[in-house]
């Protein structure tokens, strides 16, 4: 339940020709489109996956040292070719 004073109600009517509280659930819209959005990203990269594509640019190929909160890792960047280490 949208809470406002009669005040706010009266201007935005004036000013906006708006009723607060039928303008308030156009706030959820762009809150349904994103978690809609991540739900068929999420489902395409899963796709791909199965499908055997890869959805990665680097390649993990052997773990060379450790730290107190990640690991570093040798890797293959698929993009340039080249060697990198790749902090996890």
């Amino acid at each position: 339940m949208l809470i406002t004073s009669k005040y706010e109600e009266t201007w935005a009517l004036k000013v906006y020709r708006v009723d607060i509280r039928q303008a308030a659930w156009f706030s959820a819209v762009p809150w349904v489109v994103m978690a809609i959005m991540n739900y068929l990203a999420g489902f395409w990269s899963d796709m791909m996956i199965e499908s055997g594509t890869s959805v990665t640019l680097t390649h993990k190929i052997m773990q060379i040292g450790q730290g107190t909160y990640n690991s570093v890792c040798r890797a293959h960047d698929l993009e340039t070719n080249k060697i990198v280490a790749l902090k996890e």
